[in-house]
């Protein structure tokens, strides 16, 4: 069974980001587990309230789809509403996704993002 979840500060989250580089405290990491296997990450970088979908692996393209809207659910909780993404990331299958276009590489707003999306919580 496939679980999405997102990893809480400690030991794991805190390898990951060190082997990545990233420095950004507020960073939140969602991973994807099937059968208790680490199947694929996006690192969600929070800086004073600009968050940024920094790296991602995934070894489908649909896991990519599913573990950024798990963010984005968790980020419209918490209250934050613009979400960009590097272009360290595949913009064709961002795109393909509906997250951006060719006049923009963010979501304005994660909450309305997430209620217009058929595939999205209700």
């Amino acid at each position: 069974m496939l679980e999405m979840k997102r990893l809480p500060d400690g030991t794991e989250k805190s390898e990951l980001l060190t082997k990545l580089g990233v420095k950004t405290p507020e960073a939140f990491v969602y991973v994807a587990y099937e059968q208790n296997r680490q199947i694929g990450y996006a690192v969600f970088e929070n800086a004073a309230g600009k968050v940024t979908v920094t790296y991602a692996e995934y070894q489908e393209e649909e896991l990519l789809d599913g573990l950024i809207r798990s963010g984005m659910a968790w980020m419209d909780d918490c209250g934050l509403s613009e979400l960009y993404f590097s272009d360290k990331l595949d913009t064709d299958l961002l795109k393909k996704w509906h997250f951006i276009s060719d006049e923009s590489n963010y979501v304005n707003s994660v909450g309305d993002f997430l209620k217009t999306c058929k595939k999205c919580r209700m």
